[in-house]
């Protein structure tokens, strides 16, 4: 019963659910409900239909929902954007699966850029007051920041495990 529900979610999915993404990006209100939906679909439907149209619209999607991510700075809509990646890295299969690792690591590249340059600010900010910023207090907050990133991904990875379960 709930496989058939997930089979029917995704196939009136399938070719819509990127316009939709589309459509609500920039709605705080919408779109990590609409993220969401992806945790709901049989991602082995897009392998298997093997049409290359549907490959493509599965591709959009996760880069939308990578747009998502990096135009959304609210902490339940980053959330579900990792989740539905890694999802989409658990559940996908083959060329769709390859790609999500991609998107995965390039996100992960992205934000280790973005914390290199906003360390860097910091340094420059330092010079321009001349005064001095504390490093330790630096080093504290970057350190707690990579461990709430860490635990963000055992939380993740443990929803996913109870959904599947």
């Amino acid at each position: 019963m709930i496989e058939n529900n997930r089979q029917d979610v995704t196939i009136s999915m399938m070719k819509r659910y990127s316009q939709l993404l589309r459509k609500f990006m920039a709605d705080n209100a919408k779109i990590a409900t609409l993220i969401e939906i992806i945790n709901h679909m049989n991602l082995e439907l897009y392998s298997l239909k093997r049409q290359e149209d549907l490959v493509r619209n599965f591709k959009y999607v996760l880069q939308l929902v990578k747009e998502a991510f990096c135009k959304h700075g609210e902490k339940d809509i980053l959330r579900c954007c990792l989740k539905a990646i890694n999802f989409c890295n658990a559940e996908s299969r083959g060329e769709l699966q390859d790609f999500a690792q991609n998107m995965l690591k390039k996100l992960e590249d992205q934000l280790i850029a973005k914390l290199k340059a906003a360390m860097r600010e910091v340094a420059v900010y330092e010079l321009q007051l001349s005064r001095s910023v504390p490093i330790e207090s630096l080093y504290e907050d970057m350190a707690i920041f990579l461990q709430s990133f860490r635990n963000l991904d055992d939380e993740v990875l443990s929803s996913a495990a109870i959904e599947s379960g």
